[in-house]
């Protein structure tokens, strides 16, 4: 078949997934075990969404009640794991970014899940015949996917905004980081820091206070030099920002095109990502009315 000819096909799905959450995942793993086809779409070229995007979410960590679910299989592993959590207490915890990333992976590949990376959301529309047609640039092209339903299942609810049933509302912003092992606590009294946990192997994850965000070289500069004073410095800075979005009119076929928060009713901030996880199987299994 000529290059041409395929990137004119448009393959049908039961269901699409956009964007490699771990809700996201676990919502493409259980309508696979259905017995449904299902395309698992991310932006980036691995899994776990912000959890391993950002390498640093403090996670708020729901202990699952049936042990044969995919959340369970997916807590228990990481705690099985040497390296899975970097930090955990109570209900609280870091993952280790690779162990998460890897863990998904095995999963969708067990389970038949195709994936495609790397690729960005174009357009996206509800055809009369109520299937909803999805094009998507990627490194082939621009390929279109067609199916009976959609979940926007990434933090920023990209596929609706672009679909027209959200806008964007900018909340929160701020930083959050890793920085090695230090020789004093000193550091630990900078007025910048809103949070910080210990890690197991000694370093620490911090986070900084909104109005800290905006001033990178600030952080750069009198944050690097007083962790510098305790023999410590920053590993990873990656600048978060937590949006949420608000409805605006809805489109002729709102069940079609979905995000995980209109499914499930309410938004999650980006510390309850684990949590949003959590719900999106129990809803799955029939715990929440449809």
């Amino acid at each position: 078949m000529k290059e041409r000819e395929f990137m004119n096909q448009i393959k049908k799905y039961d269901l699409i997934v956009y964007g490699a959450t771990i809700a996201g995942v676990i919502y493409a793993l259980k309508s696979r075990k259905q017995g449904k086809e299902v395309l698992l779409i991310n932006r980036l070229a691995f899994l776990g969404g912000s959890i391993t995007e950002a390498l640093n979410c403090l996670q708020k960590i729901r202990q699952p009640e049936e042990e044969e679910s995919i959340y369970s299989e997916v807590i228990s592993s990481l705690r099985k794991d040497k390296y899975g959590f970097l930090y955990s207490s109570g209900e609280n915890g870091i993952v280790n970014p690779e162990a998460v990333k890897m863990l998904l992976l095995d999963l969708l590949t067990l389970q038949g899940v195709e994936m495609l990376f790397h690729v960005n959301p174009m357009s996206c529309r509800v055809k009369e015949e109520g299937l909803v047609e999805l094009e998507v640039a990627a490194k082939e092209g621009i390929l279109k996917f067609s199916g009976s339903s959609l979940l926007d299942a990434s933090e920023n609810s990209l596929i609706s905004s672009i679909y027209g049933n959200w806008l964007p509302s900018e909340e929160e912003k701020k930083v959050n980081l890793f920085v090695t092992k230090p020789s004093s606590r000193d550091f630990l009294g900078y007025e910048g820091i809103s949070k910080y946990e210990e890690l197991l192997d000694g370093r620490y994850w911090i986070s900084l206070k909104n109005e800290e965000a905006l001033e990178t070289e600030a952080i750069l500069g009198g944050f690097s030099a007083i962790l510098h004073n305790s023999g410590s410095r920053i590993q990873l800075m990656p600048a978060e920002k937590f949006i949420h979005f608000a409805a605006k009119e809805r489109k002729k076929h709102p069940g079609v095109v979905a995000t995980v928060e209109e499914v499930l009713g309410h938004s999650f901030m980006a510390d309850e990502e684990l949590l949003k996880a959590f719900e999106v199987e129990n809803y799955l299994c029939g715990y929440y009315g449809k």
